[in-house]
């Protein structure tokens, strides 16, 4: 990897903190906040067929709500599962990629979800200086496309679900409950602190 490469990587890494599970921060959403969420999970789970529904609409439970990791993917996870929750990006049509990062759009700040992307797109740097030199037995991969949206439970204005979405060096777990909407547990404390937070203007 290059100096110039390396230092995007590094710098964005930097930018949004270090591992850690953040307290939980209850946003006090406006109920339209909730109601954006709503539509946008529907419309999210509208674009994909019955079996990528499955994947990307599992229980919301003990189990599942811990599925989640900063580590690329081909890598164990700290919990100990192989995969994480829901469909990747490198799985999706273009119609359907748009709608799940309007779904993660919907619960983030206009500066939030520009944070999320900047990761995303130094994520695709990284597997495109790397990807070419790892060995062809290697499943660890990098890349936009390893990026999985997962919705938890039925979207609802009242009863609780949650959205996940992650990679490498990115994690967001969003509780919704009515109007208390949770970013915890997640990865890049500072980054979660100081820009995410569910909408409350349009």
């Amino acid at each position: 990897m290059n100096t110039r490469i390396s230092g995007v990587i590094c710098a964005a890494i930097l930018a949004f903190g270090t591992m850690g599970i953040s307290a939980i921060q209850p946003t006090g959403a406006a109920p339209d906040a909730t109601a954006r969420a709503v539509a946008a999970a529907e419309a999210f789970l509208a674009t994909l067929d019955a079996q990528q529904r499955a994947k990307a609409n599992p229980a919301l439970d003990g189990s599942t709500r811990t599925v989640w990791s900063n580590l690329p993917t081909g890598i164990e996870m700290q919990v100990g599962a192989k995969e994480r929750n829901g469909i990747k990006l490198a799985t999706m049509t273009p119609a359907q990629e748009k709608a799940a990062l309007a779904l993660l759009a919907s619960t983030l700040s206009r500066d939030g979800y520009d944070k999320v992307m900047a990761i995303v797109d130094a994520d695709q740097v990284l597997e495109e200086r790397t990807g070419p030199k790892r060995p062809a037995t290697s499943a660890i991969r990098f890349g936009r496309g390893e990026f999985y949206v997962s919705i938890l439970g039925k979207p609802s204005l009242t009863d609780k679900w949650m959205i996940q979405f992650g990679g490498h060096h990115l994690a967001v777990n969003v509780t919704l409950l009515g109007r208390q909407n949770l970013l915890a547990p997640t990865h890049n404390r500072a980054f979660i602190l100081s820009t995410l937070c569910c909408r409350e203007t349009a």
